[in-house]
């Protein structure tokens, strides 16, 4: 048992992914941008990329923390472009640590943006050890048209936009709005860390002493203006300076930016990386003998955040209490309810920008995968599976995980194993979702994600958890789903992480 808990805690690595997730959104908040349609066709390559001289105007520095500990930064600019408009670059270096092994995360944003900072084109990159994802932006017309490369094969995607876009730029938004206490707006934006388009909404608040260092340790005071950003239903705070100078961010799980100077900025908190799995990990009050046979749980969850989530499902029953959650969930279903079993929608078996399930390669390797199974729903749910499971190795991966990009390298933790098992599934025409909550491993509940399929087979049918990660046809019981679907989903959860209790009452 003490070893197969060993290999489990391997795989166990879905809190870094929505770290990640945050990291980004929050990070971008420095140089963001929004767009609006432009008749402008400045091709990104033709961009002219500013030397990083000493004293260049627009340079900023920004510490990053996580939970007090110093874990990266990160370096903006504004420059002009031959033309006359803004060329913004933005690169950031995260150094953690991921059961003991360090891992190096690094991103680049780079965007032509107008005089009032509403962006014309950008480039996005977001690479780790094997591992990269890269978004090109531009608008033609009324649509904005980005081409994603991952696993080696590029998407183009477009987006229909409104007339006008408001500017994402904190300096702008303090600079050329004169913003107000009591002021509150909102504007649509597209996010490069999700690949979707979303809105973000603004309350500015007053003015307020606010520390400049990360931690309340020898504190350095300054007074700023408090703004409160919510995007993707997650909130994080910046404060401002009279200048617009963004001087503090905070967002969830402990994540905070100060203003620094280059050469703070550099500078790395002693001693070993942050180990994210285990900083995000839910003790449990009762120790669960042989939790991957869990057939029956009973808890009770709390936490802000919860309210609102997709928890109740044909699995998964809810009774609210006034300090919390009470929540059963069965290996198999809840006959008597129904209500909660929804058919599939379209975009169940929809390909995405990271699941390419309308790839050849996809298609190809899903059929030679169920083979003789292919008359029967859950016998090919049970043969990807399988074939997951085993040819996947178990590494710890920080990415953004593209179906394409998990075929190539095949490694990953439990988003790379959910996100190709969903490809293949719905290329055989599995309707399939991503589901992100936790499981039990050895004391603790980690933040995990695994795979619910509608099938209608002999042997089942409606919604099915699967764990691909595990290699468990059914989920166990100790699988808490806590939301489903995409990226723009699964950072609902943002919120959560770091505040959320569990407490086992039963299980069997």
């Amino acid at each position: 048992m003490r070893r197969e808990s060993r290999t489990f805690k391997f795989l166990l690595i879905g809190a870094t992914f929505f770290w990640l997730l945050m990291m980004g959104l929050l990070i971008q908040r420095s140089t963001g941008f929004g767009f609006r349609t432009s008749g402008s066709d400045t091709p990104h390559s033709a961009l002219r990329t500013p030397q990083l001289e000493e004293g260049l105007k627009g340079v900023e520095w920004m510490g990053i923390y996580l939970k007090g500990n110093k874990i990266g930064y990160v370096m903006s600019l504004t420059d002009t472009t031959e033309e006359g408009d803004l060329h913004l670059i933005e690169r950031t270096s995260i150094k953690i640590s991921v059961m003991g092994t360090t891992q190096n995360v690094r991103t680049y944003l780079s965007a032509i943006t107008d005089t009032l900072y509403t962006a014309k084109s950008f480039s996005f990159e977001l690479s780790t050890r094997g591992h990269s994802l890269k978004a090109d932006g531009r608008i033609e017309g009324d649509e904005l048209l980005v081409t994603i490369q991952t696993g080696g094969v590029s998407k183009e995607e477009r987006f229909t936009l409104e007339e006008t876009y408001l500017p994402l730029s904190i300096e702008a938004l303090v600079a050329k709005r004169g913003l107000q206490e009591g002021d509150r707006f909102t504007f649509p934006l597209f996010d490069p860390t999700t690949l979707a388009p979303g809105e973000m909404s603004v309350l500015v608040g007053e003015l307020e002493e606010v520390n400049l260092r990360a931690t309340p340790e020898s504190p350095h005071w300054s007074t700023g203006r408090k703004l409160t950003l919510t995007f993707l239903g997650v909130e994080s705070w910046v404060w401002v300076d009279e200048k617009g100078r963004v001087l503090r961010e905070e967002g969830p799980m402990g994540m905070v930016m100060v203003r620094e100077t280059e050469e703070e900025a550099h500078r790395f908190s002693s001693g070993e990386p942050v180990e994210i799995l285990t900083l995000f990990s839910i003790p449990s009050n009762l120790s669960i003998e042989n939790p991957r046979k869990v057939k029956f749980l009973k808890v009770k969850l709390e936490g802000d955040g919860l309210v609102g989530l997709p928890i109740e499902d044909e699995r998964q029953r809810v009774k609210t209490l006034s300090d919390g959650l009470l929540l059963e969930i069965a290996q198999g279903s809840f006959t008597n309810h129904e209500s909660r079993i929804t058919n599939p929608a379209d975009s169940d078996l929809t390909p995405t920008s990271l699941i390419q399930s309308e790839d050849q390669a996809i298609q190809k390797l899903a059929k030679e995968i169920i083979g003789p199974a292919s008359g029967d729903p859950w016998k090919q749910v049970e043969q990807i599976n399988n074939w997951v499971y085993e040819n996947l190795a178990k590494v710890p991966t920080i990415s953004i995980p593209s179906a394409l990009d998990v075929l190539k390298t095949k490694e990953g933790d439990c988003n790379e194993h959910s996100i190709l098992f969903t490809a293949l599934a719905r290329a055989v025409g599995i309707p399939t979702k991503i589901a992100v909550g936790v499981v039990y491993l050895d004391g603790f509940f980690y933040y995990h994600s695994w795979n619910r399929v509608y099938v209608n087979g002999p042997e089942s049918g409606g919604w099915i958890d699967t764990d691909p990660t595990f290699g468990q046809h059914r989920a166990d019981a100790t699988h808490i789903k806590l939301t489903e679907g995409g990226l723009e989903r699964q950072a609902e959860l943002a919120n959560l992480i770091g505040r959320l209790k569990i407490e086992v009452l039963e299980y069997r």
